[in-house]
């Protein structure tokens, strides 16, 4: 019946034996169950198997058959598995006699499927076009959660909301099934039934969709694609009370077989197993015993997990690496995105050569008005938070400039993160008095005991003690003195006076910072915040870059967990707070590091497994 009784009458089948024939397709490995496969499951998919392999057989001589099949093509920059360019969401419009242009690796259905490759992030724009213009209101993505981080998958998003009358279509997109499959494995019976049942009690009104994806488009999107078309007409028989037996089965699965082969690709289904899914399926809805291997999740979009308990690796430094990266770059994207990003002004600072940073010109450090007729008088920094000072490293020329910021905004240390290589060049901090003209000079006195190694904190890590002072055309420059906590001796409550500590860590340029670095880093920087919370930090680098800035953020989240206002339940809500305010206000560029901010959250992580409350003045 259906398209097999449409191109030929079939032979009648030995469903006992089967002689493999020479032009069968043979896979490179057999799918096998998941190891926690119920058993009434397993046994009911194991029966099949001898019929499975009979309707591969048939099929190779019914596809021989079929008039006018067109050349499978691969899309450019997609999957490897080649599909019908007829089919494709987006039509062929120019291509080669071998490939497509790049477009979604989606193929639509005559039973009102789509069966694709799960959407990129990068294809998520196209992706919500395609199913606003298809009206794909319903999603089953079929994979793991490795895949979609890894691969960078789009995930579950809101609805795409169309612009539609009261009583018209649904919204697109409106609901979602995450179904849980390894690659390489056969789908389980009862976890197509479970799906198809969730999937059938809100079905796609006329004239929309519902669309099967998995990761390259592989097997499982095909199988989940095929075992909807059987579900759909097996239950249509049992709805007209017309007779359902083995033979209809096999006859309903290989239809659906057929469809996708004519209408997505011959190089899927090519596997037993595969099919034996989609037949014991159907004989489950025959009314075979059946065996339930699948739990819901009571959530606002319903999950769909199948017991790969076995099988599936445990949440590794990885999966938790990978997971991380993809969340990252999906926040990243969304910021890109928010309109206050496009619509605040951003440019470099006055006088860098860091032409591609751009800052939120509130956040420029301004220049002290009693410098302005003196040369160096303006530092190249800007705030990533209030107390917290980003700038490119001040060479000799602007030691006034940097001695007078850090009595006027109370800098307890400074960061420095220059590399080796970096440090070799000269900066505004050596040991010494200098004289800049008649009553104006800057005093950096070093401590004693001189550079103090830390490379038992951090590899390379130095820290400097000093004294800064400094006086303008006779006039000392001062600082703010009831800031300091009330325990301070008055003896070193000095006005002209700022103590400073220099904490050089080198970071290489243009490498993601390790998340126990960060940890270390921001440990050592509380420890100045904790002196006074009106005191200012300051982290530099040549050129003001990512380092300093990631470096920050990691500052602020471990503020926040001092404070206690970090915990589990919000960790992650607290990490996009900061980056987001971070890119809206201080600098729109950290929206194009997902890395550093993966980074960042990897370290909020060590922070809550390892992390310590101090003694914080408050």
């Amino acid at each position: 019946m259906g398209l097999l009784n449409l191109i030929l009458s079939s032979p009648p089948r030995d469903v006992n034996t089967v002689t493999p024939a020479p032009s069968q397709p043979e896979a490179a490995a057999n799918a096998r169950l998941p190891s926690d496969t119920p058993t009434g499951d397993r046994h009911a998919w194991q029966r099949q198997l001898d019929n499975a392999r009979t309707l591969l057989r048939e099929r190779v001589d019914l596809e021989q058959g079929l008039p006018g099949r067109g050349v499978e093509k691969q899309i450019r920059r997609g999957p490897a598995l080649p599909v019908q360019p007829d089919t494709l969401l987006e039509r062929a419009h120019v291509s080669d006699a071998k490939t497509l242009t790049e477009r979604l690796h989606a193929n639509r259905l005559p039973s009102g499927a789509v069966v694709m490759a799960t959407p990129t992030q990068a294809q998520r724009k196209l992706w919500q076009q395609s199913a606003l213009e298809h009206r794909v209101t319903h999603v089953v993505c079929v994979g793991t959660d490795l895949e979609q981080t890894t691969m960078d998958l789009m995930a579950h998003e809101p609805a795409v909301r169309a612009q539609t009358l009261p009583g018209e279509l649904p919204q697109v997109l409106s609901r979602y099934w995450r179904v849980s499959a390894r690659p390489g494995m056969a789908i389980p019976p009862a976890v197509l039934r479970e799906t198809f049942e969730r999937l059938s009690a809100a079905p796609p009104a006329p004239g929309c969709l519902v669309a099967f994806q998995s990761p390259h488009g592989d097997d499982r999107s095909a199988v989940f694609g095929a075992g909807w078309k059987v579900f759909k007409d097996l239950r249509a028989r049992q709805q007209a009370d017309l007779p359902v037996d083995e033979d209809t089965v096999l006859d309903v699965v290989q239809d659906a077989v057929m469809q996708i082969h004519m209408n997505r690709s011959t190089q899927v289904l090519r596997q037993p197993e595969h099919l034996a899914s989609l037949l014991s399926m159907g004989m489950q809805l025959c009314g075979l015993p059946k065996a339930r291997a699948v739990r819901f999740v009571d959530r606002p979009t319903v999950e769909t997990l199948a017991a790969h308990s076995k099988d599936t690796p445990p949440d590794g430094p990885a999966l938790k690496e990978a997971r991380n990266r993809a969340a990252a770059r999906a926040l990243c994207s969304g910021i890109l995105e928010m309109k206050e990003a496009t619509d605040r002004p951003y440019a470099p600072l006055k006088g860098s050569t860091a032409r591609t940073r751009r800052i939120h010109p509130d956040a420029m450090l301004a220049p002290d008005t009693r410098l302005k007729s003196l040369p160096g008088a303006r530092l190249l920094g800007a705030w990533a938070a209030p107390r917290t000072l980003v700038l490119e490293r001040p060479g000799p020329d602007k030691a006034l400039a940097w001695a007078t910021a850090c009595l006027t905004h109370n800098i307890s240390a400074v960061v420095d993160l220059s590399c080796r290589s970096e440090q070799s060049e000269p900066d505004a901090m050596a040991d010494g008095r200098q004289a800049l003209g008649s009553g104006t000079h800057v005093h950096f006195e070093w401590g004693r005991t001189g550079q103090i190694e830390l490379d038992h904190v951090l590899a390379g890590a130095k820290a400097t003690g000093m004294q800064i002072s400094a006086t303008i055309d006779g006039q000392p420059v001062t600082r703010d003195v009831s800031i300091d906590p009330p325990y301070m001796d008055e003896k070193h409550r000095i006005p002209t006076e700022r103590s400073l500590e220099r904490l050089q860590i080198p970071l290489l340029p243009g490498k993601t910072v390790p998340p126990k670095d960060l940890l270390e880093m921001a440990k050592l920087m509380e420890n100045y915040r904790a002196d006074g919370p009106g005191h200012a930090i300051a982290v530099q680098c040549p050129k003001g870059d990512v380092r300093a800035a990631v470096v920050a953020a990691a500052d602020q989240l471990y503020g926040r967990f001092q404070e206690k206002r970090l915990n589990a339940d919000n960790l992650d809500e607290s990490i996009k707070d900061i980056w987001t305010r971070l890119c809206l206000d201080y600098s729109i560029d950290l929206a194009h590091e997902p890395d550093q901010l993966a980074s960042l959250m990897a370290m909020g992580e060590l922070l809550l497994a390892t992390g310590k409350h101090t003694q914080r003045w408050q």
